[in-house]
């Protein structure tokens, strides 16, 4: 049974997110642990390991441990990409991220966002 606060993400992803759960559902062939699901969500919401952890009631390294389930799992991820950028982008177009998605789209040298500014 999933808990109460699963069920309330679940609602919320199915409402602003349904092609991202799609996608999710597709690539992994619903072979997701509520905790490895509920970890994907967050990471599309765009928190960061430490607020997974938080949330979630576990430690930083538990959340290391499920990304590391998850790229296991995870059918069309290539090797080489990174799993946060890759759910982030997953099944949403580039103008639907989410809030956090910015902080995992590449860093940007304090040079750079001077050149930017002028």
């Amino acid at each position: 049974m999933k808990s109460q606060s699963h069920q309330m993400l679940v609602g919320f992803m199915m409402t602003y997110y349904p092609d991202f759960l799609k996608q999710l559902t597709a690539h992994t062939d619903g072979r997701l642990s509520d905790s490895e699901e509920h970890t994907c969500f967050l990471i599309k919401l765009g928190l960061r390991n430490k607020q997974i952890a938080q949330s979630m009631g576990i430690t930083p390294n538990s959340v290391i441990k499920t990304k590391q389930r998850l790229r296991q799992k995870l059918k069309g991820l290539p090797a080489d990409e990174d799993l946060t950028r890759w759910l982030q982008l997953l099944g949403e177009p580039l103008d639907k991220l989410p809030p956090g998605h910015m902080m995992f789209l590449g860093e940007h040298s304090a040079e750079d966002k001077e050149t930017k500014i002028r």
